[in-house]
């Protein structure tokens, strides 16, 4: 999703001076004929698709713009093979429940069509995501509250919502909620009886029985979502044993509370949600800490004993802890098989190889044990640039893990920078060139057998290049990739200069040792990154100008020069970040460049302060900072939701014939094998054909992935 008011997209349509050529709306003719193949650039109604935001075997939610206000939207496409069945139908009702309302904390509808459905763009995440980070029970009723207000508004207009959940709820980027998708709304005086359908662990008993229920179910499943917020986890099915995971310290109202509000029988709940919220705010919650309590396994940990065997560790946070680890040491005390140990050194053409873990122990466990890799949803592997280590990521790891508690970020250091080092002082050029460094990481990846956990790759300035170099089909299925700050020497002439130079400087002062660690020095703290640049970082650039030495540097500047990217599809699993004043790559250059590469529309991003190192302090602009890293966060994070493959739309699994398809919005190898059969948050039909209907895995997502 975009990093709010500092995104910029490439524009759809552009002179040649680079401005906005006239828009006009499409004939319905057109608007018709564009939805049958959603794309990025497509017109559907008044909106031209920008970005996917979730996908599933019903259909595709995208970010789109006005044609004419380039306001966004979310725009929900059925897939063509879907439209004329029983799945249209779930959008008209979506979109007539949604016209007799009017909330602020519902998602307001702007624009329906046969095939597709337009609301508004939540820029945030769902609740579902942000409760992998504990939440509050004092924020848990802030976000309840406006929620079972704008359910209260529903009923009084004879609709209720029938599939309140965690992914169902918006969250904004200020924490404000916004419930959604509608889909499996029952309309009172609609004509229209709707399918029998919920989602197991939230759907109310009775909705097993009938689809015509009433607002005593919305109560069920908001006191539910409710649980799971004040849990920190996944709610058991049984009421007496979900109110037992509750924290003891709460307090008993509450308790009683909820209880009343899950009864299994509608007539002893509560007899209006105003009454519940009522009491509910009555009960002051502001001297509880958030639930601590460990993730589920979702996976084997056996793969990942060699967690345990560490070279350091420290905690920069007091909820984030970091451990290092040197793959010499994991080789020499055999953790890791030597015949992989050794495929690995052959495909990289490293000696040694170092990199540093963060994660939150409160929800992962010890980051040194094996069930922290078995606990994570999703790993991010930050990758630092040319002469950099994986000190540049320090800050960034941090505010990762503070946003996604589920989440183990790995910062390596590569291309013979930092603790990692070729086997020769020659290396072959395969290894040196960005693509064989990133095809690199790939491997040890495998190697540590992290290839079916979904993976966001982010690069820096070379390796960005370096992850543009790679194909999606290179990638895996279940990993996307953020460049920051990438060089484009194809299309820009100063930067092949700059590349050439570079070459030639290193070359003829290999000969001459003492200067070239003085020029080495020079160019270290002289360089210009349109920023001021902390003094360590410029340390840290000489140490490994002197430490790799001029034949890899060179070999590697050489590479860098010659890289092929990748074209068109190809890269629709990647979003590029732009420095605004970065003297490397200008936004005019990276333009250019994306509009060569035919790169996806509305995957660019510019950060409005700092230069080529968006990511690190800045001593003179400290605000600059906070802003390019909550930026950096935002982006990082929403891109995972690509990683998880096959997010669901939740009301698809719902409709009439989805027992003939239940399988295609399900995530490539989350299987009963791979997850706890608990973890789901599925919305299943009831009923008829759909009886043996299993329920999938649950899709992480952001806003508008449900």
């Amino acid at each position: 999703m975009p990093a709010g008011g500092t995104t910029t997209g490439l524009p759809p349509t552009v002179d040649e001076r680079g401005g906005r050529s006239p828009a006009r709306l499409p004939s319905p003719a057109e608007a018709h004929d564009r939805v049958q193949g959603a794309s990025a650039g497509a017109v559907v109604g008044s909106y031209r698709l920008e970005r996917l935001l979730g996908s599933g075997a019903m259909g595709e939610v995208w970010l789109g713009r006005h044609v004419r206000t380039d306001r966004p939207a979310a725009v929900k496409v059925l897939r063509r093979r879907r439209r004329g069945t029983g799945a249209a139908e779930f959008l008209s009702r979506e979109a007539r429940a949604i016209a007799r309302l009017s909330h602020p904390h519902i998602v307001r509808l702007y624009e329906l069509g046969t095939d597709y459905l337009v609301t508004a763009y939540i820029d945030g995440t769902t609740l579902a995501r942000r409760i992998k980070t504990p939440v509050s029970p004092a924020e848990a009723v802030a976000i309840a509250l406006p929620i079972a207000s704008a359910l209260e508004h529903a009923h009084a207009r004879g609709v209720v919502h029938r599939d309140v959940k965690p992914s169902n709820i918006l969250l904004d980027h200020n924490g404000t909620p916004f419930l959604a998708d509608f889909g499996l709304a029952y309309l009172a005086g609609d004509g229209a009886g709707g399918v029998r359908g919920g989602t197991p662990g939230f759907m109310a008993p009775e909705q097993m029985e009938s689809s015509c229920v009433g607002p005593a179910a919305d109560q069920y499943a908001l006191a539910r979502t409710l649980l799971e917020m004040l849990i920190g986890a996944r709610a058991a099915e049984s009421r007496e044993e979900a109110l037992a995971q509750l924290p003891p310290a709460l307090p008993r109202e509450l308790v009683d509370l909820l209880r009343r509000a899950t009864a299994p029988n509608p007539a002893d709940r509560w007899p209006s949600l105003a009454e519940f919220t009522a009491k509910l705010a009555d009960i002051d919650l502001s001297a509880f800490a958030p639930p601590q309590r460990l993730a589920r396994d979702v996976r084997i940990a056996a793969p990942f004993a060699w967690a345990a065997r560490t070279v350091g560790s420290d905690r920069p946070a007091p909820d984030i802890a970091r451990v290092d680890y040197r793959l010499s040491v994991l080789d020499a005390a055999g953790e890791l098989p030597a015949d992989r140990v050794a495929a690995f050194r052959a495909r990289s053409g490293y000696a040694d190889f170092g990199w540093t873990a963060y994660g939150r122990p409160g929800r992962l466990g010890a980051l040194d044990r094996p069930h922290a890799y078995a606990r994570a949803s999703e790993l991010y592997v930050l990758l630092h640039g040319w002469a950099g280590t994986r000190a540049v990521w320090e800050t960034t790891a941090q505010a990762l893990c503070r946003d996604n508690a589920e989440a183990i970020v790995l910062v390596p250091d590569v291309a013979g920078f930092g603790e990692t080092r070729y086997a020769t002082r020659k290396p072959d050029p395969e290894f040196v060139g960005p693509r064989g460094i990133v095809l690199g990481v790939l491997a040890w990846l495998d190697l540590l057998g992290l290839g079916e956990i979904p993976t966001v790759l982010v690069g820096h300035s070379m390796l960005a290049t370096g992850l543009m170099a790679i194909r999606d089909d290179e990638l895996g299925p279940l990993r996307s990739r953020v460049a920051v700050t990438p060089v484009f020497p194809f299309c820009d002439k100063v930067q092949r200069r700059r590349i050439r130079r570079g070459e030639w400087l290193i070359r003829t002062l290999a000969w001459f040792p003492p200067l070239y660690r003085y020029v080495a020095r020079k160019e270290a703290f002289e360089a210009d990154c349109g920023q001021d640049v902390p003094v360590r970082y410029r340390e840290d650039t000489y140490h490994n100008f002197v430490a790799v030495g001029p034949s890899i540097l060179r070999r590697t500047l050489a590479a860098l020069g010659r890289t092929e990217f990748a074209r068109g599809d190809q890269l629709r699993r990647c979003e590029v970040v732009i420095g605004a004043r970065d003297p490397w790559c200008p936004e005019d250059v990276a333009r250019t460049a994306l509009e060569a590469l035919e790169f996806p529309a509305g995957r660019y991003h510019l950060m409005a302060a700092g230069g080529h190192l968006p990511q690190i302090e800045s001593e003179s602009h400290p605000e600059w900072t906070a802003r390019n890293q909550d930026d950096l966060v935002r982006i990082i994070s929403n891109v995972v939701v690509e990683a998880h493959s096959g997010t669901l739309l939740s009301t698809e699994l719902a409709s009439p014939d989805a027992g003939a398809s239940s399988g295609a919005g399900a995530s490539p190898g989350a299987t009963d094998a791979t997850l706890p059969a608990s973890a789901t948050d599925a919305t299943l039909p009831i009923g008829g054909t759909d009886d043996t209907a299993v329920a999938r895995p649950r899709a992480v997502g952001s806003a508008h992935s449900s």
